[in-house]
C-alpha cells in the first residue's frame, strides 16, 4: 500500500528540495515553497487538540480557500471550503481522518457534502500527474473555483509535483489568454464553456502548454474540432466529487475521439456499466462517504447518476444523465445532447437543457442560455446540428447558470414560459401578461388554506375584474376585426349596437357589466377558456400534487385553429383542486363557412399566431 502524505507533507518536502523555486502565484502576490511553508508553520502552534478535529468553514476569495487549505491540512483539519457570496456553515463532527469537505455538483438534486480523506486525495494526484506529466517547475493555471473538487485538486497535484500554481480569482477569458504566454503556463484546466470562450477571442495555446484538461460538463464534436485544429492539446477528463475529481482521460494519443468518449480508467481504478446502464466505479480514490451517512455500496462500488459505455479498448464513453432523458413529441432525448451542440454556438457562454411540462410534447424542450446570442441564430444553429424533436421550444436568457444553487424553477423559468405562451395564444398584452398566472393563483386558491387572497369576497371580487377585463379585450378584438371587414354593413351594424352596450357598462360597476346580455354573450366563449387555461398552468409548471395531465390536439377549421380538449382528468394546485367555471358546449364557428360545431367550453377557437419569447 502507498504511503499517505498530505498537503502539507507535500509542501514541506518542495520546501527542502526547492525553497527558492515559485510555488503559489496570485495576481501581484507570490510565495516561493520556503515563504509559503514557513508561513503554513505559523498556524501549527496555536491549534489546540480539539480544533484540530473540528473542521473549518471557510468563504472567500481563490487565495484565501488556497491559504486555508494548506494551513488546515498543517494543523491536520478538515476543510469546507465555500463560494464566496455564500454563508459558511461550520459541521460540528466529521470522521477522524476527513481532510476537505466538497458540495457535490447538485446534478442529482440538492448539493451532498463529500468526505475525502488525505489517502483519497493523495492517491488522486498521483494518478493524475502520472497521466498529464506533471513534474517539478511546471505550471497550472487555475481558474477554477476551489470550493469545487475540481479547484482544490489542482493544489494537491502541484503539491505532490513541486510545481507552481497560478492562481486567477475565477475565470476572465481575456486574463487567461494574457497569462498564458506571460508565466509560460504548461497545465490548463478548463470547463467547455471557457475553452469556447477562450477561442471566441482568437487566444492560441503557448508552445510552454503540454496539457489543458477538459472536465466540468460535456464536451461537443464541433468544439472539440475548433480546439484541436488551432492546436490545444486536449485531454477530455471524466470524474467528480466522489472521485476526488478525474477518474478517467482521453489523452490525444489514445486514438480518435468521439462525442461522450472520456478514455480508460486511470491505473487502480475499475469502471463498469451496470444493468440499468449507469456507470460504477471502484478505486482508492473514491470517497470516505457523505456527510449524512450513505455512500459506497458493501463491495466499495460507487453507481453514479450517468449512463455509460465501454469499447473493446476498455475506453468509456458518457452517453448522459439518467435521470435527465426527456420524451419530447415521442421521442427520447438526452439533454447533454442539446448542451453541446448550443456551447459550440458563438457567443454562448454557459447553457443548460431541462424539460418543462407540457399537454402536447410531454416534455418540452427549454435551453437556459447565458451570453449574448439571439434566439434566431441560435435556432438556426441548432437545426444544423441537432433532428427536429430535439430543437429548444422555449429559449430563457440568464445571467448565470445556478450551479451548486437552490434555483427557484417555477418563479424565475417555468410561470414565465407558460405565461409568454399564454398572452401569445390569447393574444393578451404581453406587457400584462403576468395577469395571467395571477387569475390562475385566485381562480385555484382557497382563502383559508393558501391566503393567496383574504377572503372569499376578495376572491369573488379579483374574479370579477378577470371576467370585466378579459370580456373588454374580447370585445376591442373583435371590434377591431369587424372594422377591418368594414365592406359588410351588417356586421358593422351588428357591432354598433354592441358598442352602445359596451359603453352601458363601462359606466356601470363590474358586477352589472357581467349582467349584461350582450357581453355575456359575445364573451362567453373567451371568459371560461382564459380561467380553464390558467387553471392548466400548474400541471404545465410541474406543479400538479397527484400527477393528473390535461392533453390537447389541434383541430383545424377552414382557415382557423381550434384546441380541442380529448383528455383530462381533475387538476390539483398547490392549494387544491382547479375546476374551471364552465360546463356544456361552446359553439365553434369558422368565419369563413359559417359552419358551426360543438367545442367543449372553456377551449375557443383560437387564431394561429406566431410563437415568441420575449
Amino acid at each position: 500500500m502507498e504511503p499517505v502524505f498530505s498537503l502539507f507533507d507535500h509542501l514541506t518536502r518542495a520546501a527542502r528540495a526547492w525553497p527558492e523555486r515559485c510555488a503559489l502565484l496570485a495576481g501581484d502576490r507570490r510565495w516561493t515553497f520556503a515563504e509559503l511553508h514557513a508561513e503554513m508553520l505559523a498556524e501549527v502552534p496555536g491549534t489546540s487538540a480539539a480544533a484540530a478535529g473540528t473542521p473549518r468553514a471557510c468563504a472567500g476569495s481563490s487565495l484565501d480557500l488556497a491559504l486555508a487549505a494548506h494551513a488546515c491540512s498543517a494543523r491536520q483539519q478538515p476543510l469546507l471550503p465555500c463560494a464566496p457570496e455564500k454563508t459558511a456553515t461550520a459541521i460540528a463532527t466529521c470522521p477522524a481522518d476527513t481532510a476537505l469537505i466538497i458540495s457535490t455538483s447538485g446534478s442529482e438534486g440538492q448539493p451532498r457534502q463529500v468526505l475525502l480523506g488525505a489517502r483519497q486525495l493523495d492517491s488522486a494526484a498521483r494518478t493524475a500527474n502520472a497521466c498529464l506529466q506533471l513534474g517539478a517547475g511546471d505550471r497550472w493555471l487555475n481558474c477554477l473555483p476551489l470550493y469545487h473538487i475540481g479547484g482544490q485538486s489542482i493544489l494537491w497535484r502541484c503539491a505532490r509535483a513541486a510545481a507552481c500554481v497560478v492562481l486567477h480569482d475565477g475565470f476572465v477569458a481575456e486574463a487567461v489568454a494574457r497569462d498564458l504566454d506571460t508565466h509560460s503556463i504548461t497545465h490548463l484546466s478548463l470547463v467547455p464553456a471557457m475553452l469556447a470562450r477562450l477561442l471566441d477571442l482568437g487566444c492560441r495555446p503557448p508552445s510552454s502548454l503540454r496539457a489543458v484538461l477538459i472536465g466540468g460538463a460535456a464536451l461537443s464534436r464541433p468544439l472539440y474540432d475548433r480546439a484541436t485544429a488551432a492546436g490545444w492539446p486536449l485531454h477530455v477528463s471524466y470524474g467528480m466529487s466522489e472521485t476526488a475529481a478525474q477518474v478517467a482521460t482521453f489523452t490525444p494519443g489514445d486514438g480518435l475521439w468521439h462525442e461522450g468518449l472520456v478514455g480508460r480508467p486511470l491505473p487502480g481504478h475499475e469502471i463498469r456499466i451496470g444493468n440499468d446502464g449507469r456507470i460504477r466505479i471502484r478505486g482508492p480514490q473514491l470517497m470516505l462517504g457523505y456527510l449524512d451517512g450513505s455512500g459506497l455500496d458493501a463491495e466499495g462500488w460507487l453507481t453514479t447518476g450517468d449512463l455509460g459505455a465501454i469499447d473493446g479498448d476498455g475506453r468509456l464513453t458518457v452517453l448522459g444523465r439518467a435521470d435527465d432523458m426527456l420524451i419530447s413529441g415521442g421521442r427520447n432525448i438526452h439533454p447533454q445532447e442539446i448542451e453541446s451542440c448550443l456551447a459550440a454556438c458563438p457567443g454562448v457562454v454557459d447553457v443548460a437543457v431541462t424539460g418543462l411540462p407540457d399537454p402536447v410534447w410531454g416534455d418540452l424542450v427549454v435551453a437556459l442560455v447565458v451570453g449574448s446570442i439571439d434566439h434566431a441564430d441560435l435556432l438556426d444553429h441548432a437545426r444544423c446540428h441537432l433532428p427536429s424533436a430535439a430543437l429548444p421550444r422555449r429559449i430563457r436568457q440568464l445571467d448565470s447558470l445556478p450551479r451548486n444553487e437552490v434555483f427557484n424553477w417555477v418563479d424565475l423559468v417555468s410561470i414565465e414560459l407558460t405565461t409568454q405562451m399564454l398572452a401569445t395564444l390569447f393574444d393578451f398584452p404581453f406587457e400584462d401578461r403576468q395577469l395571467l398566472t395571477w387569475w390562475s393563483d385566485v381562480s385555484t386558491s382557497v382563502p383559508e388554506l393558501d391566503h393567496i387572497v383574504e377572503s372569499q369576497e376578495a376572491r369573488r371580487a379579483e374574479l370579477a375584474r378577470m371576467r370585466y377585463e378579459t370580456a373588454e379585450l374580447a370585445a376591442q378584438r373583435e371590434l377591431a376585426r369587424v372594422e377591418k371587414r368594414s365592406a359588410d354593413k351588417g356586421w358593422l351594424a351588428a357591432y354598433d349596437a354592441f358598442t352602445a352596450a359596451m359603453e352601458v357598462s363601462r359606466s356601470s360597476s363590474p358586477s352589472r357589466a357581467l349582467s349584461s346580455a350582450s357581453i355575456a354573450n359575445r364573451s362567453r366563449r373567451c371568459v371560461p377558456a382564459i380561467v380553464a387555461w390558467c387553471a392548466t398552468r400548474a400541471a404545465w409548471a410541474g406543479r400538479s400534487r397527484n400527477g393528473s395531465t390535461v392533453t390537447f390536439a389541434p383541430v383545424r377549421s377552414g382557415r382557423n385553429r381550434a384546441y380541442r380538449r380529448i383528455g383530462a382528468a381533475s387538476l390539483r394546485s398547490p392549494t387544491g383542486p382547479a375546476r374551471p367555471r364552465c360546463s356544456g358546449a361552446q359553439p365553434c364557428v369558422d368565419r369563413d363557412s359559417g359552419r358551426r360545431e360543438s367545442v367543449p367550453s372553456g377551449v375557443p377557437p383560437v387564431r394561429r399566431v406566431r410563437s415568441r419569447v420575449a
